[in-house]
């Protein structure tokens, strides 16, 4: 039998052995292939979110194993550094918000203002770059503990603080709360005599019935339909979200004027797969989600109307489509019918 020279094995054992990989390689792929076309035959009777959790460990309704966030996307976590502003004669809060594009109670916030935000000229304002909150870690804190406090999201804290799980928080760093909000202590009114009272409740009713009114029109009115050709195949869920089926690459438009905030281009997104966030100049918010594609970056100033991305099948879903949702504000979508055609 003829030997290898630099092996000293037959060369009948070797070919043997190639043959054997060969097989295997090729048994692989038909097994691939085989799989694929399974997944893909597969008919989906309805097109909605599943679940959405910022849970990695969650499972997919096929049984595919969900890939936890291993990286927060380059596009996602840049022009997030917080500055100052010092300010200048004739400047209003109201005013500084607008240039920095974010709510005036975030200027109050971060600097301890109070509801009656008094500055002057001299004063150096600290500037977050979105709407919400900054927040000391403090010993003992978790990260489902501080999006509950300024009713926030959890996946949103991670992603815009560059951090990949909750491990990465820690005593004394300071974390950004994107949209969240501070829920002021509730004031002690002295007693007061039994006509009095009934007097304050009625212009107390009257105030809280024009500032409803106010809120409820400027936040229902204001927002266009994001995704044109569109069908709604999920109604209202998870408090501020419709659904709407369209093909994958359909052009997905901003619902109003407003600021990215935040963009997550890859991964398991808490559920939401690739999205976009808006903020916008009443403190409303919009969310896009399980986006192919998107068309910004964080920073960028949109107008309503404008392409941002294109719609997709990514995160946790049973299709192709967009789940949009509005925050701070009404969805104005919530009163069509499953069915609805735009």
């Amino acid at each position: 039998m003829t030997t290898d020279d630099s092996t000293g094995r037959p060369y009948k054992r070797t070919l043997s052995l190639l043959l054997l990989l060969a097989l295997n390689a090729g048994t692989g792929h038909i097994l691939t292939s085989q799989i694929i076309n399974r997944l893909n035959a597969q008919g989906v009777s309805f097109i909605k979110d599943e679940h959405v959790s910022a849970n990695p460990a969650d499972t997919l309704s096929e049984g595919s194993p969900i890939a936890p966030i291993t990286e927060v996307s380059d596009s996602a976590t840049e022009n997030h550094e917080i500055t100052s502003y010092t300010v200048q004669t004739g400047d209003t809060i109201g005013e500084i918000a607008e240039q920095y594009g974010i709510s005036v109670d975030t200027v109050r916030w971060a600097n301890d203002l109070g509801s009656k935000g008094v500055i002057k000229p001299g004063d150096t304002l600290v500037m977050l770059p979105i709407s919400g909150v900054l927040y000391a870690v403090q010993k003992g804190d978790t990260l489902s503990g501080i999006a509950t406090k300024y009713d926030a999201h959890s996946q949103e804290i991670l992603t815009y603080n560059g951090l990949a799980d909750a491990k990465g928080i820690k005593p004394g760093m300071k974390l950004i709360v994107p949209g969240g909000e501070m829920v002021a202590e509730p004031v002690k009114k002295p007693a007061t005599k039994s006509v009095e009272k009934t007097t304050t409740k009625k212009a107390e009713s009257a105030t809280t019935s024009s500032k409803s009114t106010s809120t409820s029109s400027v936040s229902s009115g204001k927002f266009i339909m994001p995704i044109p050709g569109s069908i709604i195949t999920q109604g209202k869920h998870d408090s501020t979200a419709v659904d709407f089926g369209a093909p994958v690459g359909t052009s997905v438009k901003a619902a109003a004027d407003g600021k990215v905030t935040l963009v997550n281009s890859g991964g398991y997104g808490g559920g939401y797969g690739t999205y976009i966030i808006i903020s916008h100049s009443d403190g409303t918010q919009t969310l896009y989600a399980h986006l192919s594609s998107v068309a910004v970056s964080v920073g960028d100033s949109v107008d309503q109307g404008e392409v941002i991305a294109k719609s997709g099948n990514t995160g946790r879903s049973t299709g192709p489509h967009l789940h949009f949702e509005v925050r701070g504000g009404v969805n104005p979508f919530f009163s069509y019918k499953v069915g609805s055609r735009f």
